[in-house]
């Protein structure tokens, strides 16, 4: 597959490809799939699925969790990113989390 003509394939690490494959299984009821909306869900329930992940042999989730989003401002293939962990400020999404913090550094 080409992606010039498809868009790029992103595999994750356990070799999944989360939108394709909710689109392959039908997820999206034969609609286009969006940048705002199916995208930005499928990164903001990925983040919320490894800020779960036991780490160092603990039990539960890490204490604390680190993102970091590189690039540019304004550059569009960042821009489902960015609107993927600005969503969350509009629906108070920290509610359920003990700290919620965003730090946003602009040169």
């Amino acid at each position: 597959m080409s992606p010039f003509e498809h868009g790029e394939v992103f595999v994750l690490d356990d070799g999944g490809e989360s939108v394709i494959e909710k689109e392959r299984r039908g997820d999206y009821l034969g609609k286009t799939v969006q940048v705002v909306a199916h995208i930005t869900d499928a990164i903001q329930e990925w983040i919320e699925r490894v800020a779960k992940i036991p780490v160092d042999g603990k039990e539960g989730p890490a204490d604390v969790c680190v993102i970091e989003l590189g690039g540019t401002i304004g550059d569009i293939e960042s821009m489902p990113f960015i609107e993927a962990l600005l969503e969350p400020l509009e629906l108070q999404w920290w509610e359920n989390t003990q700290a919620f913090q965003m730090h946003i550094f602009l040169f």
